[in-house]
């Protein structure tokens, strides 16, 4: 998902992308519900190092 603010527009733009197709979303109330579910998600996210950690951590108990 990326996010679109052009300097001179109040609203902004949702761009949303996978495997098989690609939407723009840029109805107000859509997007403020798809940003505010990835910022719940986001808060819930390790950060870089803290996995890089955990990923080594877990690697030592298979061998």
């Amino acid at each position: 998902m990326a996010t679109a603010l052009p300097p001179s527009c109040r609203n902004k733009g949702l761009h949303l992308d996978n495997q098989l197709h690609a939407r723009v979303v840029s109805h107000h109330e859509d997007v403020a519900t798809l940003q505010e579910a990835w910022e719940r998600i986001r808060s819930e996210a390790l950060t870089h190092r803290q996995s890089i950690n955990l990923i080594k951590e877990v690697a030592q108990t298979w061998s």
